[in-house]
């Protein structure tokens, strides 16, 4: 602990009448930040021993503070680069159907989805219209 946040001490090295500790943060405020601490002017540094550490029991219903907390880990861990699988969270579609998973996988396979019958000819008409000019308003600023 520095500065009251947690930091991961990736190299160090002795520096005068200290320590030169290169650092990545942890917690939330400084998650991903590279900082470099010298003890001589933090002489608050504080390590995190995991012996140390104190268990506290779940007593809430069903453990749902350590399900939560477990759900919020896996949410923020990433994929790998090589999964080509889809990944979905449980119920993230509200229906799960089939044709859901195939647009996806096609998209992301690089496929082209087959044109729908009426726009193959290049006309948008609506099912059971025909597009004539007599179905396209005109407006006034066209003079029709």
């Amino acid at each position: 602990m520095v500065r009251d946040e947690e930091w991961l001490i990736q190299a160090c090295e002795p520096v005068g009448d200290g320590w030169k500790l290169a650092c990545l943060g942890t917690s939330e405020l400084v998650r991903d930040t590279e900082a470099t601490f010298y003890t001589e002017l933090e002489p608050d540094v504080e390590p995190l021993d995991p012996a140390r550490a104190r268990l506290v029991a779940d007593d809430s219903p069903g453990f749902r503070r350590t399900r939560l907390w477990l759900e919020a880990v896996l949410r923020k861990t990433p994929l790998p680069l090589h999964e080509q699988r889809l990944a979905v969270a449980h119920r993230m579609l509200a229906d799960d159907l089939l044709y859901q998973r195939r647009a996806v996988a096609q998209a992301l396979a690089g496929g082209a989805a087959p044109a729908h019958p009426d726009r193959r000819r290049g006309t948008a008409a609506p099912p059971g219209r025909s597009l004539t000019a007599s179905a396209v308003p005109l407006s006034p600023a066209t003079g029709g």
